[in-house]
This record gives C-alpha cells, sequence and structure tokens, in this order.
C-alpha cells in the first residue's frame, strides 16, 4: 500500500506543478490583456464627477413641446 501512495503523491505533485505552471501563465496573458485594453484610457476632466456641482450656464428656455 504504501508503493501505491509514494507513487499517487509523486503524481499528484506532477500535476499540481503542471497547475501552478498554467497559472502562472494564465495570470500572464490576464496582464497583458489589461494592459492592452488600458492603454486607451485618459483621465477623466474635473466636470467628470458626477455629482450634483455641476452649474449649466447655458441659457435654457423650458418650454412645452409644440407638436
Amino acid at each position: 500500500m504504501c508503493a501505491s501512495m509514494d507513487k499517487q503523491y509523486a503524481a499528484a505533485k506532477v500535476g499540481r506543478s503542471a497547475e501552478l505552471e498554467l497559472l502562472a501563465a494564465i495570470k500572464v496573458k490576464v496582464e497583458e490583456h489589461f494592459a492592452e485594453i488600458t492603454k486607451g484610457v485618459t483621465s477623466r476632466g474635473e466636470m467628470d464627477n458626477f455629482d450634483d456641482t455641476y452649474d449649466n450656464a447655458s441659457a435654457y428656455d423650458n418650454a412645452k413641446f409644440q407638436g
């Protein structure tokens, strides 16, 4: 029984090594993909804060639709 357990342990150890190698390769590819996606992103302007501090200074006539 011990010889069988040793063989099973050795096989599991090799399998786990392969899994870790695959995970490392996937991590590299995900980081490369993320870098490709984010390279075109620019910083937002001061008016892009999406809160209630924006004041529309243009003239606007709130009229009813005449249709």
